[in-house]
């Protein structure tokens, strides 16, 4: 056996470290598909996954069962292979990583109906760029706001463009947004669904334009059960008040901070805040913390 022989087969060396090291220099994608599936070590089968060129083979490791396959989705660069892996995988960690990069509408869409997991719901759907009136209400509050706001005194959860913070906030597994914050009346918040409401009723609604600080917009946003959908406000007693401000002419920040809250049914109370609107309003009380 010559020495470039011995080379070659020292992924069969049965030291994994030698296995390791040999992995780089192997060029034969179904050598390297073999040891990414079938080694008994966890860091050849990375390495040899990290090495993988072949679509084919890693859009395989990707919809499979094995720990490396959330690697392999990150490794995989085919869009076609990416869109199938996100509607395929096994692991709903891998189809969530592959929403992530996929642009096709129609694909998002049906991710965003079909899959079995909430978060990965979640994830196609902040990424779809079809009518969304929660998505439409949150841009049009957001683009209202002057330079300035709450950049002081309000912790940074996260920043981005206002498409990106729209986007963060409708995919956020904590919270689903339920409606806007009104601090006219001390210690009271309106909670005003928008999901399901034609683009129209939203992006028309008085209440819209009455915002109460124009350097801010403030969004009410019930916390989310692991199906995906908001809690009942009566039963978890949470709620997540969520701070945009703009920091710059296309450039905004969020603070999301968690409360508690009750309801209240109290007709005085809810004469004092309700309008004329018939989108189902109700009244929720913020809790001493």
């Amino acid at each position: 056996m010559s020495f470039f022989d011995r080379f070659r087969n020292k992924w069969k060396h049965a030291d994994p470290a030698v296995r390791e090291a040999a992995v780089a220099g192997i060029g034969d994608q179904a050598i390297l598909e073999k040891l990414a599936r079938d080694d008994p070590s966890e860091r050849v089968r990375l390495a040899a996954v990290r090495t993988l060129t072949d679509q084919a083979a890693l859009a395989r490791i990707a919809a499979g069962t094995s720990p490396e396959a959330v690697a392999a989705i990150r490794q995989l660069q085919d869009r076609k292979l990416i869109a199938k892996v996100a509607q395929s995988a096994t692991s709903h960690a891998v189809r969530e990583l592959a929403v992530e990069r996929v642009d096709d509408g129609v694909t998002l869409h049906r991710i965003s109906t079909s899959d079995t997991n909430a978060r990965v719901r979640l994830k196609a759907r902040s990424r779809r760029s079809g009518p969304d009136p929660v998505r439409d209400f949150i841009c049009l509050e957001l683009a209202k706001l002057e330079q300035g706001g709450d950049g002081e005194t309000s912790k940074v959860s996260f920043s981005g463009t206002l498409e990106e913070v729209a986007a963060s906030l409708i995919g956020d597994v904590r919270f689903r947004i339920n409606g806007w914050l009104d601090h006219r009346i001390p210690g009271l918040a309106r909670v005003g669904s928008l999901d399901g409401c034609e683009r129209s009723s939203v992006l028309d609604a008085p209440a819209i334009e009455s915002a109460p600080a124009p350097r801010v917009a403030r969004f009410l946003a019930f916390k989310r059960a692991e199906s995906g959908d908001a809690e009942e406000a009566a039963i978890s007693h949470v709620y997540f008040e969520i701070k945009v401000w703009r920091t710059g002419s296309t450039h905004y920040a969020t603070s999301v901070t968690e409360r508690s809250l009750k309801l209240v049914t109290d007709a005085a109370e809810w004469s004092r805040v309700a309008n004329s609107s018939s989108r189902g309003e109700h009244l929720a009380r913020e809790l001493d913390a």
